[in-house]
């Protein structure tokens, strides 16, 4: 996603198609993006490249806003709960499971489900607020800081990095 932003702000063509699938053009944007940034062409994501992508993409990310603190009237869910801000919740969810060992996304319902409430308690407690499952404007604050820091560097380069 990062490398196709870029290269559309670029006007560098084809894009890299954003599937989720390491293909052979997203080799070739990786290559073509370390041969112009100085890094060794090789068209795998290792440290190095990952942040100097990151860095590239962080004016992009500042434009395109990343969603933080929630500052309007949302309503406090619990169990039951349907509606529009529920595709919200369930959308923030599914980003984020891929993140998280111990939850699989949730179904697109607009209804606030045991399955939904169960991966918010997980979220709740993660993020060391009472997990009771209700979502309150401290949990929806929760959610987005927790969905900013899934956009940064995967959290086990950060550790290795770290460790040296």
């Amino acid at each position: 996603m990062w490398l196709r932003a870029l290269a559309q702000r670029k006007g560098i063509h084809p894009l890299p198609a954003v599937d989720g699938v390491y293909s052979e053009d997203t080799a070739n944007a990786v290559r073509c993006f370390q041969s112009a940034h100085g890094l060794p062409a090789t068209g795998v994501v290792d440290f190095a490249t990952w942040t100097a992508i990151r860095k590239a993409y962080e004016p992009v990310c500042a434009c395109a806003g990343l969603p933080g603190p929630l500052y309007v009237q949302c309503p406090d869910l619990e169990l039951g709960a349907a509606g529009s801000y529920i595709f919200i919740l369930q959308a923030l969810l599914n980003t984020l499971s891929p993140h998280f060992g111990n939850f699989t996304p949730v179904a697109y319902t607009g209804e606030y489900d045991t399955s939904t409430r169960e991966r918010i308690c997980c979220i709740q407690k993660c993020s060391g607020l009472p997990d009771g499952g209700r979502v309150d404007r401290l949990t929806w604050n929760a959610l987005a800081t927790l969905y900013n820091s899934s956009q940064g560097t995967p959290l086990a380069w950060r550790l290795s990095e770290q460790s040296k």
